[in-house]
């Protein structure tokens, strides 16, 4: 007997096949978008951590200064030589030989005392050559004076011999007092610094030839030291001004002293202006010490920054400013250059903060963090 199959009862058997298939295609479905938000949800989490990480990285630490806070005193250092208050060169007033010096380097003097001796031949030949003609106009001057008072000659004639005796007289006078320059005396009390001739040296007189001079006497009781002024800071020293004077070997021997006299004139050779320091009694220095000379000048009024606080661009000079947190970068005029400071002309305001050595890719609106100070971290 042959069974005819029933197509509902296939039917029914299909049924709880595609409700399996369409629950799979459902959960696969579920979890795709699940995968799909995770991954959308995990890559925007990340790219806000790079984003906080970029900003991070893009902000970076500083350290500032204001203007004037390292420059309170403008430091002026200038080389000079220590000096006697007074100090002169001998030479010879007469050309001839030494014939014996009294005094040696070192020795202390008074005023008028005998340094050396000198041999003048050639003014010694004159005078005895005028002493004769002295002698002889002399006598013919009072012989015709006497004939003049017995009337045996004219007014004239004895005029004449009046004339040719007082040259004569004038001539002699002359040599003898160039015959004293033999004698070479000291112009003022103080010692011997320097002697430079000995017995039978051929000296000339101080202005011709190639005169050398025969002694130095320097007056010690004070110390003197000449400065010469550059003369764009010429307007800034001034009479009374305070400086420090100390050996460049002991820079830490500073001798403190003050201005005592200004030029208040630029030498036009040079563009410098004289002043000279005299220095206190028992310094320990002696004439001749080569020393510096700082000039504490008084910064008020100027813009003096710290040198490395400067940017050098194709701009120009340039500094980096820090105001809330931004940095602007603003173009300088450079003044006078004071070692580890520097003037500003222009550019910059009187209450702006300066970044410490600034990196050469500082650019402009980027956000700095000022960091304290390793003085303002102590102080806390």
């Amino acid at each position: 007997m042959t069974v005819t199959p029933n197509p509902l009862n296939n039917f029914q058997e299909s049924k709880p096949s595609q409700k399996k298939v369409t629950l799979i295609l459902i959960v696969i479905a579920l979890g795709f978008a699940i995968g799909l938000f995770l991954h959308f949800f995990l890559k925007h989490q990340r790219y806000e951590e790079l984003v906080k990480k970029s900003s991070e990285n893009s902000t970076i630490y500083v350290q500032t200064t204001p203007i004037n806070k390292q420059a309170e005193n403008i430091p002026l250092s200038l080389p000079g030589t220590i000096q006697g208050v007074n100090e002169a060169q001998i030479y010879s007033r007469a050309n001839g030989f030494v014939k014996k010096w009294y005094k040696d380097i070192g020795q202390s003097v008074k005023k008028g005392d005998l340094l050396a001796e000198l041999e003048i031949p050639e003014v010694e030949k004159q005078v005895q050559e005028a002493t004769t003609n002295y002698d002889l106009a002399k006598k013919a001057y009072l012989r015709w004076q006497s004939l003049r008072n017995d009337d045996a000659v004219s007014q004239q004639e004895l005029d004449e011999k009046t004339n040719t005796y007082r040259q004569t007289e004038a001539v002699l006078k002359r040599l003898q007092d160039q015959l004293n320059f033999r004698e070479v005396r000291a112009p003022f009390d103080g010692i011997i610094a320097k002697r430079n001739i000995n017995i039978g040296d051929l000296v000339n007189t101080g202005n011709t030839g190639s005169a050398q001079a025969l002694f130095t006497v320097s007056q010690n009781t004070s110390l003197k030291v000449y400065a010469y002024i550059p003369q764009n800071y010429s307007a800034k020293v001034s009479v009374g001004l305070p400086v420090e004077v100390f050996q460049t070997d002991q820079p830490n021997q500073k001798i403190t002293a003050k201005v005592t006299k200004i030029a208040s004139t630029v030498d036009p050779a040079t563009r410098t202006m004289q002043a000279e320091i005299l220095l206190p009694s028992k310094t320990g220095f002696l004439p001749g010490f080569y020393v510096q000379i700082n000039f504490k000048l008084d910064s008020s009024g100027l813009k003096i920054i710290p040198t490395k606080t400067l940017l050098f661009s194709v701009k120009g000079v340039e500094v980096a400013v820090v105001k809330d947190g931004v940095v602007e970068r603003k173009t300088v005029v450079l003044g006078n250059d004071y070692g580890q400071n520097v003037e500003i002309k222009g550019g910059i305001e009187a209450d702006d903060e300066l970044i410490i050595n600034p990196p050469d890719s500082i650019a402009n609106g980027q956000k700095v963090i000022v960091s304290p100070s390793k003085a303002e971290k102590s102080s806390k």
